[in-house]
């Protein structure tokens, strides 16, 4: 293939990708520049290690997600969230999996994500109950070291819909 072949393939792509593929691929190296550290000559905020439990009407709340705001101020940025495994357990992460969230406190945010019986829509299974700002599920404090979040439990079994 000749050079100029393989160039005019290549401003194709880039013409076909557009400013959507530019804008995901800058906030992906945004997002690994601005990433936590764990040392002193890093880059970032420091993370620590951030571990809890969700439970939804005392079963564990496999594919749920967390999302941690902070607690005071308006939530800007790159905010830590957590995915629940089947046992029920999250892990906080913030730039990488499991690289925990910088210390503060935060409003803690569920979401629980179903996607529709037609197959191409999403929606919340909680109704978007947990996910609102001003009534957080629970809130947290993150400090230097291990945290481990006790149980967090949701009861919807006597809440209207």
């Amino acid at each position: 293939m000749s050079r100029s072949t393989t160039k005019r393939r290549t401003l194709l792509v880039r013409r076909q990708a557009g400013p959507k593929l530019r804008l995901a691929l800058g906030g992906a190296i945004l997002a690994i520049a601005c990433g936590c550290r764990d040392d002193e000559s890093a880059t970032g905020p420091v993370c620590y290690p951030v571990q809890g439990e969700l439970r939804i009407d005392g079963r564990p709340a496999q594919g749920a997600m967390l999302k941690f705001l902070p607690a005071t101020g308006a939530a800007q940025g790159q905010m830590p969230t957590a995915l629940v495994d089947e046992a029920g357990r999250w892990t906080a992460s913030y730039s990488q999996a499991g690289d925990g969230a910088p210390a503060g406190e935060y409003r803690v945010l569920v979401v629980w994500m179903e996607l529709a019986p037609e197959g191409c829509l999403a929606f919340d299974r909680l109704g978007g109950r947990y996910c609102d700002p001003d009534h957080p599920v629970a809130s947290i404090v993150v400090r230097a070291g291990e945290n481990y979040i006790g149980p967090i439990g949701i009861h919807t079994q006597n809440e209207p819909p």
